[in-house]
């Protein structure tokens, strides 16, 4: 968009607007940053920053326009349109929908292209071009929002109103500049047409607030909906280890138990209260501490493993087991401890020694 055709009466009026728009272009861009900068704000849109910016960068560069069509207006032009590109972008992304990212590519030369034709236009049509350009950018976003049903009064539907009052304001204004040329010299030297930049400006402070609430909502619902599956996945986790006829042990980064199922406690003659908190070594033989220590180097190297090692009963009695271990790390690589899924073959080796003694025989 170009504010040239202004009388130099109003020049200033409309420097503050455009000056307006671009700080608070660049508020919501810091904003939407902060928050996706942030881990306990994940509020994030994608290509909402980059729209924010580039509108910013573009009202910035049309407060210091020059009353000629020049490369700055061009190239102000250029930044304002695929702002409002990304913007359709982002409303897209906010109504669960997908973009393809080849599509940067494609829409940027085809903003290009289309602002430089502008420059074998003389005012108003140029003027009118723009504005054209500019209403379609804003009429897609209003339509995806208005061309789905709510089913009640929504921020969805408020955010697509403002979109679509933005597009009809730039197309009045088109339609005067390139179908009632005279009238549109005539208003050259009238203040009409500020209501152009002031009328964007109010709707971008709306719309700006609406999708910052949208953002969150979305956001909310996404966090509710992983929680609902995390405590789905707990519950099928839960049952697994409940219902395994093997033992299941899991151990703290210094090997206390934190978890043991129920087959677990019942082969060592425990509860599982009474094992919770116990530190692994304490049900392992003096004879088989070896073992222990060796595993646990293993583990804190980060080396699963399958052994045989004895476990001591609650009532003292020796017990074996093939033990298949593997280490736990956190996201930075620290050793959080170990899950351990334990077979009980105190049977097997009966067997085994049993067997020994009669071929020794």
């Amino acid at each position: 968009m170009s504010t040239k055709f202004y009388h130099s009466g109003v020049k200033m009026d409309l420097g503050t607007v455009m000056l307006m728009l671009a700080v608070g272009s660049f508020l919501f861009g810091l904003l939407l940053s902060i928050f996706k900068f942030n881990n306990n704000r994940p509020e994030e849109i994608p290509y909402w920053i980059a729209a924010k910016i580039l509108q910013a960068v573009g009202s910035l560069l049309l407060y210091y326009e020059a009353d000629s069509v020049a490369l700055l207006t061009i190239l102000a032009d250029i930044l304002i349109l695929a702002g409002c590109a990304y913007e359709i972008w982002a409303v897209r992304i906010l109504m669960g929908h997908s973009v393809n990212p080849g599509s940067h590519i494609s829409t940027a030369v085809a903003i290009i292209l289309a602002s430089l034709v502008s420059i074998f236009m003389e005012y108003p049509f140029r003027n009118g071009y723009i504005f054209l350009l500019q209403s379609i950018l804003y009429f897609l976003p209003g339509l995806f929002l208005l061309g789905k049903s709510y089913g009640k009064f929504s921020l969805r539907l408020i955010l697509g109103i403002s979109y679509f009052s933005t597009g009809a304001v730039f197309l009045t204004s088109s339609v005067v500049c390139l179908f009632f040329p005279e009238n549109a010299l005539s208003l050259r030297k009238s203040a009409v047409f500020n209501i152009i930049p002031i009328a964007s400006f109010c709707i971008f402070l709306i719309s700006g607030f609406i999708m910052l609430m949208l953002a969150k909502e979305k956001s909310d619902m996404l966090v509710q909906e992983m929680q609902k599956n995390l405590k789905k996945s707990e519950i099928r986790f839960q049952n697994i280890v409940e219902t395994a006829i093997e033992g299941i042990l899991i151990f703290d980064e210094n090997y206390n138990i934190t978890f043991a199922n129920k087959n677990m406690a019942s082969m060592l003659g425990y509860t599982v209260e009474e094992m919770i908190g116990r530190t692994y070594v304490s049900f392992i033989p003096e004879s088989h501490t070896d073992v222990y220590n060796y595993q646990v180097s293993l583990s804190k190297k980060g080396e699963d493993s399958v052994y045989e090692c004895c476990l001591m009963k609650k009532d003292g009695e020796k017990n074996w087991f093939l033990i298949s271990a593997k280490a736990i790390f956190d996201d930075y690589g620290n050793f959080e401890g170990s899950f351990s899924v334990l077979t009980n073959i105190n049977e097997r080796k009966k067997r085994r020694c049993s067997w020994k003694k009669k071929i020794a025989n």
